[in-house]
């Protein structure tokens, strides 16, 4: 939740008039059910399809936006691990043509623009069960039809673990173990610390909320793969304020 907290704050920060979702508390399947698979910190997560998932599961999100938002109008979907230095407007005002959905022009989906209307057939419980996509399928998009994904958002917004100052518009921090908020030493960790402390000052997140964060380490026995705030994020928060 931190992680995603200090990517409202930058987003927000460039784009105020922004509405943000989040989808770390939903479960895949909107009328509660949890028999196919639940993305929620504080339980098991469990899956029955013939092709275990890969990677984190928290990615499966990007395809409940449609619904989420539904299925009306558009909407951009970005990773949680990310923090922005410009207006995510400038993707919005991408247009569409007729895509149902934006891609990263290196043919990356960690930031996509979606026609919600567009995609009212591909809902979570299509593609998991009726459709049975894999992993790697659901993540490319590979079950819409062709010309239905456009390369149109460049690439600058999805700088990974790379910064260029006055180019970046987006870093994403997308090694899991390497995040600053996991571990100390990621060469651009500094700017994460830097939006953590501003977004602190600015009273967008409390105090509390980063101890809270940091004390649910002991959650990493439900699901192995989690990478939750360490101490060292207080150390260097009280450094900047």
């Amino acid at each position: 939740m931190l992680a995603a907290l200090v990517c409202e704050y930058t987003l927000k920060k460039y784009c105020p008039e922004a509405e943000v979702i989040h989808t770390f508390d939903r479960p895949f399947l909107l009328d509660g059910d949890n028999t196919i698979h639940r993305d929620r910190w504080e339980d098991p997560c469990e899956w029955i399809s013939t092709r275990h998932p890969i990677g984190t599961l928290f990615s499966f999100c990007r395809h409940m936006v449609p619904e989420i938002c539904g299925f009306k109008g558009e909407a951009i979907y970005i990773d949680a691990d990310k923090i922005l230095f410009d207006s995510i407007k400038k993707i919005w005002d991408i247009p569409m043509g007729d895509a149902r959905m934006l891609r990263m022009k290196n043919g990356q989906f960690a930031v996509m623009k979606m026609n919600c209307a567009g995609l009212k057939r591909y809902t979570i419980w299509t593609l998991l069960v009726d459709l049975r996509v894999s992993y790697r399928d659901l993540l490319r998009g590979r079950y819409l039809p062709e010309g239905w994904i456009a390369p149109k958002i460049p690439d600058t917004w999805n700088h990974l673990d790379r910064y260029y100052e006055g180019v970046t518009k987006l870093l994403h921090f997308t090694h899991m173990q390497s995040q600053p908020w996991v571990r100390p030493g990621h060469k651009f960790g500094y700017l994460w610390f830097d939006a953590l402390a501003e977004a602190v000052t600015d009273g967008f997140i409390l105090y509390e909320t980063v101890e809270k964060e940091i004390k649910k380490q002991d959650l990493k026995k439900v699901w192995q793969a989690a990478v939750w705030p360490q101490p060292h994020c207080l150390e260097e928060l009280r450094k900047r304020l």
